[in-house]
This record gives structure tokens, sequence and C-alpha cells, in this order.
């Protein structure tokens, strides 16, 4: 089937539907000349409410078709279970997003928790196709709760090193470990400080991973994350990056350093310099106390959108549809300049 596109959507025929664990269902969409790649997600539009959509990534990727996986926990999971079938056709995007896999020949670490695998797995399928060493690392309920098992089995025996937890309930016999997954745990799991990671997962579970990455001497520029909808992180600095900015406080805003704009959030009366570790301004936002509406952290569904009432802006991450003048997706954005946001 030719993809016809419209304002960047597509029109993608479901060719096969199967269930995946209790909950989680995966659709096969045709999808010649995908462009796809690992970490890609697509936005579906569902015709529920005008300009109803939600993110859902891909799980597997050939050449004809892509796979998405998705849990039932929404209005738009919800209808997609009941309603999708065979022979229906889904109003989504063009493959898109920055959660990626590097090109370096370094081991890959792959952490995900819950339905946070759907990404997972595309990555290991890609990575193990390069010839690239892959531990994987799931988080699960319970068996009836682990989704890909098959699949997981199946690129064991294509080298995967993986390494399962039931958080709830089961035994070592259909798992490797019961109970809550530990630090000292990932240390033990970790081929050395040398290796790229990427985790997936709800905040509590993608917060601690990545602090104890960080702990366990992996460099943050080899560490990258999926949030969607209210999942994210905030990169802490570790008690020995701390000591080390305090040695050099010094020199911080010296003649040769220039200072960074200046963020104010007009009605919440905060203003502060911005910090060019955050991500984007709904992270910075975050981090100074002020919590704007937001759904996909992606650019995709416009929550976060605010005005500017000063300054100017550049998006890092290229959003799906930019608002019009005057307004900014915080999500994907950071200052330029001084700038004033009206919330």
């Amino acid at each position: 089937m030719t993809l016809t596109e419209t304002r960047g959507f597509r029109a993608y025929k479901v060719v096969g539907r199967r269930d995946e664990a209790q909950d989680v269902v995966t659709f096969t969409l045709s999808a010649p000349d995908n462009g796809a790649r690992a970490g890609h997600h697509l936005i579906v539009v569902a015709p529920l409410d005008p300009g109803l959509r939600r993110e859902y990534s891909i799980s597997a990727i050939t050449a004809d078709e892509l796979e998405i996986t998705v849990k039932r926990e929404g209005i738009v999971s919800s209808w997609l279970h009941e309603t999708i079938h065979p022979g229906n056709v889904l109003t989504a995007s063009a493959p898109r997003g920055s959660f990626l896999l590097e090109d370096r020949d370094m081991p890959l670490v792959l952490l995900s928790c819950g339905i946070g695998i759907t990404p997972m797995m595309a990555m290991a399928q890609e990575a193990l196709g390069r010839g690239r060493e892959v531990h994987f690392v799931h988080i699960a309920r319970d068996r009836a709760h682990h989704a890909f098992r098959k699949q997981i089995d199946l690129y064991r025996d294509n080298g995967l090193v993986s390494h399962v937890t039931y958080k709830y309930g089961g035994d070592t016999a259909e798992c490797d470990h019961v109970g809550e997954f530990t630090v000292d745990q990932l240390r033990e799991i970790l081929p050395g400080c040398a290796v790229e990671v990427k985790i997936c997962g709800p905040s509590r579970f993608m917060q601690a991973m990545y602090d104890a990455a960080v702990e366990l001497g992996v460099a943050r520029n080899h560490i990258a994350w999926e949030a969607f909808g209210p999942s994210t992180l905030v990169p802490r600095t570790t008690p020995n990056e701390r000591a080390v900015n305090q040695d050099t406080s010094g020199t911080a805003h010296s003649a040769d350093t220039p200072e960074t704009p200046l963020v104010t959030f007009a009605e919440s009366q905060v203003t502060a310099r911005w910090d060019p570790t955050s991500h984007s301004l709904l992270d910075f936002a975050e981090e100074q106390g002020v919590f704007p509406n937001y759904a996909c952290r992606q650019g995709s569904c416009e929550s976060c959108m605010t005005r500017v009432t000063d300054g100017e802006f550049e998006y890092v991450d290229e959003p799906f549809e930019a608002p019009g003048e005057g307004f900014v997706l915080l999500c994907c954005s950071r200052p330029v300049t001084d700038i004033e946001l009206a919330i």
C-alpha cells in the first residue's frame, strides 16, 4: 500500500495483531519504505476528540512493516485495543524521535521496566544485527505482565545477555531475580563503565538507573532515556561532581565566561539563570519549582505550548508542528537570549 501523507500524517493499514502480555497488544502496520530506526515512535491520531494524539514506540522494524506495542492504560490505548484489527487503517505520523542508537563499538546496555521495553526490542534487534555486545535488563511485574518473553529468548540465542526481574511474583525458574532491582545488581551486570546505556520506564525507575549508571562511572553523554507522558528524570550531579564544581566555582562567572540567559516565569514570579545542562525549558522550569502542563515531552501534543512575552529561543528537537509566532513548546526548546514566559 502506498502511504498517503497529509500535514505529516499517513494512513497505515493494520495487517496483524497479537497479544503480547496481559493488557499489552502488538499491532503490525504495512509501511513500505518507512525509513524507521530503532528508538523511533509514531504519533497515532484517535478519532475520538479533535487533535487527540498519543505516541507509541516502534517495537520492530522491517523494510515493509512496523510494529507498535500498546499497553491498555488510557483513552487512546483502550480505543486501539477494542477497535483496531487487521484490515483497519490507522492515521499516524512518519517514524520520528531522537532516542536512537549511537554509532559506537562499545557494549550496549538496555534498561527497561514495564511497557518501557517496547523501544528496547527494536534496539536489541538493530544492535545485534550490527554485531554489538548487548546486555538487556528488564523489570516486569510478573510473568503475566512480561511482554516479549519469547522474543528475548530468541535474541539470547543470537548473543543477547539478559537479566529479568519479576518485582511482585514468580520464582527463579521463570526469571533471574524476584523483588526490587538494586544498584548492586546493576554493578554486577554492567560490563565495565565504557558502555552506551539506554533507559525507558516509569520516572522512579529511570531516575534510579540514571543515577546508578553515573555513580558507577558511565559518562553522561553515553546515557539516554525515553520519556513519554509523566515519565521523566532530572540529571542530578553526583557527590564527586559537586566537589569538582565547588573547587572551580571561583571561575564560574569570570570575565572570560559569558553568563547564560535569564529565564523569567512571569506568572510564577520566578527568575533564574539558564542551566546549560538542562535539556529543555520544560526541564528547567521543573527544576525551578514551576510545573507547566505537558503530556508527551516530545514536541508532539502541544500541551506545553506557552506564550513568549520577550526574548528568543531555539528548538533543540524539531517539534512535530511548531506553534504560531509568539508561542513556544517548552519540552523541546532552549533560550537563546534572556526570555520571559507567561507562566
